[in-house]
């Protein structure tokens, strides 16, 4: 049966396509009298575009604001969120994986459609992926694009979780005698239990040679902005790297090392060396590991890593504190 004036239609469209059947509305009409036309979706089958179509009928909404594409959704909303720098990375490095999505229409958009979105993606950043959708969702409907947050009902892998493994002394030793640019970065990690993405991301500007710390971190409360005593063994490489030019403490040809760069240029090459399958954060349960065989003090030992502590003293270090830090970290040894 047609449907009156007014009230849209749907037609299939010719040749092979994924999604044949379209709705257009009426939006205006010409000077000689002729409808002009908007296409509210594309849709696998009929039903759906008749279930698209009714949805449009009970709830009118701007057709136009509806055309906008995901990917300017997902960039609007990045200009307006105040999350933390680290979040807003693994949001966008998840969503630029998923380039199959980025120039569908938001209403255009169906479960489907995000769910093998994220299903392509590593199990580790599937839940990215779905908190960046659940945060664009949720503007598009504050700004009347669509009326429901379909990314609610995302189900993301839970990711493998890899045991830690500490690396021996003797690997540490070979460690150091690898010849290598980023060697120096390893042995860094060893002894200052700092993450790998909490070293590249260090600026000068934040290392203080002549009271021997630096002030950085990720992730948790006590581990942002902690301090971080420099040990004896690695006090000449942080020296020789502050006095070059650089804004960061660590960089290449005039720019912070990037972790993938370091991933695939450096660490592939390094576990092969050790035949390992060991990840850069093995550095860090390394040190806590050998912190703790070497007695140093657990409440300091957990300050410097930025785990969470009771101790109730004040968390700004004097500069009795940091000679107590230095004592500390200088205890650790790795033989």
């Amino acid at each position: 049966m047609r449907r009156g004036n007014g009230d849209g239609s749907i037609i299939k469209l010719s040749g092979k396509r994924r999604r044949p059947y379209a709705v257009r509305v009426t939006v205006g009409w010409t000077d000689d009298g002729k409808q002009k036309y908007k296409y509210i979706g594309y849709y696998t089958g009929k039903r759906e575009a008749n279930a698209a179509l009714r949805a449009y009928l009970v709830n009118p909404y701007d057709v136009t604001i509806t055309d906008t594409k995901l990917k300017d959704i997902f960039n609007a909303w990045l200009k307006n969120t105040n999350l933390k720098p680290v979040t807003i990375s693994g949001y966008k490095s998840a969503f630029n994986q998923s380039y199959n999505i980025h120039n569908l229409k938001i209403r255009d958009v169906n479960m489907s459609d995000l769910d093998n979105a994220m299903y392509n993606l590593k199990p580790s950043m599937q839940a990215s992926f779905k908190n960046a959708m659940l945060h664009v969702y949720k503007y598009a409907i504050k700004n009347n694009m669509i009326e429901k947050n379909i990314a609610e009902y995302l189900e993301p892998q839970q990711p493998e979780r890899k045991k830690r493994v500490p690396f021996t002394v003797e690997q540490i030793e070979q460690i150091k005698r690898f010849n290598h640019k980023y060697t120096d970065i390893v042995v860094i990690l060893l002894y200052s239990g700092l993450r790998i993405n909490e070293l590249l991301g260090m600026k000068k500007e934040n290392v203080n040679l002549q009271q021997r710390f630096m002030v950085g971190g990720l992730k948790t409360r006590a581990g942002i902005n902690r301090v971080i005593p420099i040990h004896d063994y690695i006090y000449p490489i942080i020296e020789r790297y502050y006095n070059n030019s650089n804004k960061y403490l660590i960089e290449h040809n005039g720019r912070p090392v990037v972790y993938r760069t370091f991933m695939t240029v450096f660490w592939a090459r390094l576990k092969e060396y050790l035949n390992t399958d060991q990840t850069p954060h093995c550095t860090r349960h390394t040190f806590v590991t050998y912190g703790d065989k070497c007695e140093l003090d657990k409440i300091m030992l957990k300050k410097i890593v930025g785990h969470e502590t009771r101790d109730i003293t004040d968390d700004v270090y004097n500069h009795k504190g940091i000679t107590d830090l230095l004592t500390e970290i200088n205890k650790l040894e790795y033989k």
